[in-house]
């Protein structure tokens, strides 16, 4: 795997990223709830129209669906059973830095 580092002007941001042709970075966990947060670092970091989302569903059959991707919030529905999944998010790295962010 491959490291890449950013740099904000207050901290230092340290990735990994699977060995892809492009830069990618990951994340993942599990969820009770219809709504999932991503990483407020993405909102400037990543080109969030090339996030790709994996749910593995928990339990019973949910039929779970993304809803729809707003901003930094990844909505959910089931057919009307509780959420409960393992997701996987990727999102492609911008290919050049946000102004003043270095």
């Amino acid at each position: 795997m491959d490291k890449m580092n950013i740099k904000l002007k207050n901290k230092e941001l340290k990735y990994s990223y699977p060995g892809t042709p492009e830069n990618c970075v990951f994340v993942r966990g599990r969820v009770k709830n219809p709504l999932i947060k991503l990483p407020e670092e993405w909102k400037e970091f990543v080109d969030l129209t090339t996030i790709s989302i994996h749910l593995t569903p928990i339990g019973a059959n949910q039929n779970l669906i993304i809803k729809r991707t707003q901003g930094l919030e990844v909505h959910l529905q089931t057919n009307g059973l509780p959420v409960d999944c393992y997701y996987l998010i990727f999102g492609k790295v911008l290919d050049k830095p946000p102004q003043g962010a270095l």
